[in-house]
């Protein structure tokens, strides 16, 4: 055919053109190759050059698709310990020892209706009572009920009591419901971040399923921003989660000093969404090399391979 006779100084402007309508790309591509092939086939060297980018094209395949399911894996196990974190503590047996905060109330309010403890999580919080069933197996938490779920959750712990029980009967401090009336902006503005991230990474796993199946896999820049969203919601919940985790945390403990009110933050809960950030912060680097950078390898690939 007289494709096959494609003059030289134009290969590279065919590379990066669509074939015409009557042709196919597969019959496009094969004439550009074997053009290249005839112009250099009395080239010594030809044959060697040949296999040396046969076995780059190889590896470069190969890193792809490793990058392509490094990112697949991580984005599953943030998703999945994102969901964790947003819905522990929405059910009595639902990871309840997963909380941001625990607050401690008086330990002589036990016979007025208030419970001993309240765990605090996104979109929901815990109660119940402190008891010790061994000696030496220190102190055990008996939940006993957990408040209706919500995105907008907030705790005031003078609505937790019961309605006949007043604060200053219970000799509780009123700066300490001040903070968490302080605290409310902030807690709904994570728990809408932790949303947030959570829809992004499903969108990103959905999205991944698709171009894995499509008949020719590939990733887009959609992909990639939808897993900058996913980090950046996340990144940014668990910041404001570790900020309520250690500086509130302190201040309940200051303010609750001399009335026997303390607080102490959840080592689960930190681990786990960390952990999320990391794998997210890492696929999202997998994820910004197989979409641009693949694009500038194979472009430099081909100029190389027609200069030489």
């Amino acid at each position: 055919m007289y494709i096959a006779n494609i003059p030289q100084n134009i290969i590279s402007i065919l590379q990066n053109t669509v074939p015409p309508p009557f042709l196919t790309a597969h019959v496009w591509n094969e004439a550009i190759v074997r053009n290249l092939k005839t112009d250099r086939s009395d080239h010594p060297n030809f044959q060697h050059e040949e296999e040396n980018h046969t076995n780059a094209y190889t590896r470069h395949a190969i890193m792809s698709e490793f990058r392509g399911l490094f990112q697949t894996v991580t984005v599953f196990i943030a998703f999945i310990l994102s969901i964790l974190c947003l819905f522990a503590g929405t059910q009595r047996n639902l990871l309840n020892s997963v909380d941001i905060l625990t607050l401690y109330t008086p330990a002589d309010t036990t016979g007025s209706g208030a419970n001993d403890f309240y765990s605090i999580h996104i979109m929901s919080y815990c109660q119940g009572t402190l008891g010790t069933t061994d000696p030496n197996g220190g102190v055990t938490r008996n939940l006993t009920e957990c408040s209706n779920r919500t995105v907008l959750s907030s705790f005031d712990p003078t609505k937790a009591w019961p309605k006949e029980i007043a604060g200053q009967e219970l000799g509780w401090p009123r700066v300490i419901s001040d903070d968490f009336h302080a605290l409310r902006l902030t807690s709904r503005v994570m728990a809408v971040l932790y949303c947030m991230g959570v829809g992004a990474m499903g969108a990103t796993i959905l999205v991944r399923v698709w171009t894995t199946l499509a008949p020719r896999p590939g990733q887009g820049p959609c992909e990639f921003w939808l897993f900058m969203l996913g980090s950046f919601s996340i990144s940014i919940a668990s910041i404001i989660a570790t900020v309520i985790a250690f500086e509130f945390v302190a201040l309940i403990n200051a303010h609750g000093k001399g009335w026997n009110v303390s607080a102490h933050y959840g080592e689960k809960f930190l681990g786990m969404t960390w952990a999320a950030v990391g794998l997210l912060l890492a696929g999202s680097i997998a994820c910004f090399a197989n979409v641009f950078v693949p694009k500038r390898a194979a472009s430099a690939s081909v100029e190389k391979d027609i200069e030489g």
